[in-house]
């Protein structure tokens, strides 16, 4: 179903709030979802509507698509509805949550900080039941962990609706548009196994499904709220655990380096093109004018993954060793809107024109990109350089990230938005404080580099790697390569973003992204393998 102008409308995920209770927490709920199940399956008030059409009727049509109905409820919640009944005046997060739970739709009702569930006796007979659906609590100071808890729910029942899930919606799309995302599919099998809600995986779904379910409620009984990893549909097999290393040896320092020679038509403070590998504070190169500015990477070996006692630290972030046997080139920025306008104009990246927001074009970070179009870029500036330019893996990502150091974040254990732009509402267990939410993105040179050169490596923007998504890092690659095998339909992201919490700005911290959803949060930087 679509409005007016034919944009998708109705979404697989259905967010109720009222505005006087909980109007910026809804918001920030939606944000989350979005990000991780796409724009076109979430649905949100404000954000779906558009000018001049009927509330009442295009909810209604909303609320007809939808699969899970999330009922946020906060501290007020209750007084307003009790307020409307007893004015007479009609209550349309009232009827929202009737006509789903008559249409027997997964209901769940979210807390917000600490919020208390209704008791049946306190609710109007036609929304009684919503007392008896199990609760989901989000808290202040834990957003970020109790979000993840329920996307896996989410996750969850979508599993087990089996073709009325979002991914199924999804797979139908792809193929009566005849998506080139379904096209390369086909060509890589071995690296993009079939999805378990295909007709032919239903017996695997079907059992996939009820142990993820079963998990699910038993995590839920025991009250936590940072849940384990749902059981994978797609069955990997075993490897041996990653050695745990409490004290990281360092990477060569600059000093003890060896300048190489690289073949660059433009080169920044270079002596004779021989470039110190880490000094890319200084140092830069382009291999065209509107080529990204690379910086030049040492070789070394690091711990990846995060120690176990690192505030806010997640259970897939097992400390593991990774060795590079050679430098490799980073972007210094991440690609630009300028960078990626350059490329539609020469013909490459599919023609696509992203979305800025209205926050400006030029030299801010590309956004609403999918990871098949960072893959269209990085095709085109290898075709116009002759060098070979890709993704970074999510390897090489933690360790430019790191340049050499050991903490939460390259500068040490603390943060504020003073030096990221993330969600400045927030403050990490670490240290810190709070400050500024700039609610967009910022010019791709702000703040200051990392020791070797990277700009906003933390923050600003979630970023596409190479790497298909792994719940840990169980038989991962040791020597810096991108892991192509596993769920290759998600797609590792690091960085973290201008819209989340400094959690996920760590230098260790994991996420993953659906390749084909587009979104303002996400965007790429690039990587230059060098020639011997």
């Amino acid at each position: 179903m679509t409005g007016d102008g034919g944009r998708a409308l109705a979404g697989k995920i259905f967010v109720n709030y009222r505005r006087e209770d909980t109007r910026a927490e809804a918001a920030r709920l939606h944000d989350r979802l979005e990000h991780v199940f796409g724009a076109e399956s979430v649905f949100m008030d404000v954000n779906n509507l558009l000018p001049g059409e009927r509330f009442d009727i295009k909810l209604k049509e909303a609320l007809d698509g939808t699969d899970v109905f999330l009922a946020v409820i906060g501290a007020r919640w209750l007084d307003v509805l009790e307020a409307r009944t007893q004015h007479g005046e009609r209550d349309y997060v009232r009827e929202e949550i009737a006509a789903a739970l008559t249409a027997k739709l997964v209901v769940i009702p979210v807390l917000m900080d600490r919020a208390v569930l209704p008791k049946a006796s306190d609710l109007p007979e036609d929304i009684r039941d919503l007392a008896f659906h199990h609760k989901h609590d989000l808290v202040h100071e834990s957003f970020c962990r109790d979000t993840q808890a329920l996307v896996a729910a989410i996750e969850a029942h979508c599993r087990a609706r089996g073709v009325q899930g979002a991914a199924a919606t999804w797979l139908a799309r792809q193929k009566k548009s005849g998506s080139p995302h379904r096209t390369w599919q086909a060509k890589r099998p071995a690296q993009m196994p079939q999805p378990a809600w295909a007709p032919s995986w239903k017996p695997v779904a079907a059992l996939a499904a009820t142990t993820a379910m079963a998990v699910l409620m038993v995590q839920l009984w025991l009250g936590g709220h940072k849940l384990l990893p749902l059981p994978a549909i797609v069955t990997q097999h075993a490897a041996p655990a990653p050695v745990t290393v409490s004290v990281p040896e360092p990477v060569p320092a600059q000093g003890q380096a060896v300048r190489i020679a690289i073949d660059a038509a433009i080169a920044d403070n270079a002596h004779g093109r021989l470039f110190m590998p880490g000094a890319g504070t200084t140092e830069s190169f382009k291999d065209c004018p509107d080529c990204p500015e690379m910086v030049v990477i040492p070789e070394g070996s690091f711990v990846m993954g995060s120690p176990g006692d690192e505030p806010e630290r997640e259970i897939g972030e097992t400390q593991h060793r990774v060795t590079f046997s050679k430098p490799f080139a980073v972007g210094r920025f991440a690609v630009t809107f300028a960078e990626w306008d350059t490329c539609v104009a020469d013909g490459g990246c599919d023609s696509h024109r992203p979305s800025d927001q209205g926050w400006g074009r030029g030299g801010l970070p590309v956004i609403n990109v999918d990871w098949t179009n960072a893959q269209a870029y990085v095709a085109w500036l290898s075709a116009k350089t002759g060098k070979e330019y890709r993704l970074l893996s999510e390897a090489e990502r933690e360790y430019a990230t790191r340049a050499g150091t050991v903490t939460p974040y390259w500068w040490g254990s603390r943060i504020s938005p003073e030096q990221a732009n993330y969600d400045g509402n927030y403050i990490y267990p670490g240290g810190g404080a709070k400050g500024e939410y700039r609610e967009k993105t910022l010019p791709v040179k702000s703040f200051q580099p990392n020791p070797w050169g990277l700009y906003q490596a933390h923050g600003n923007l979630w970023e596409w790697t190479e790497d298909c998504w792994h719940d840990n890092y169980y038989g991962a690659p040791s020597d810096g390569s991108a892991w192509t095998a596993g769920d290759c339909r998600r797609r590792v992201l690091r960085g973290g973003s201008w819209y989340i919490g400094p959690r996920a700005l760590r230098s260790a911290c994991r996420d993953f992204g659906r390749s084909w959803i587009k979104s303002r949060f996400r965007g790429f930087r690039v990587a230059r393998t060098l020639e011997p």
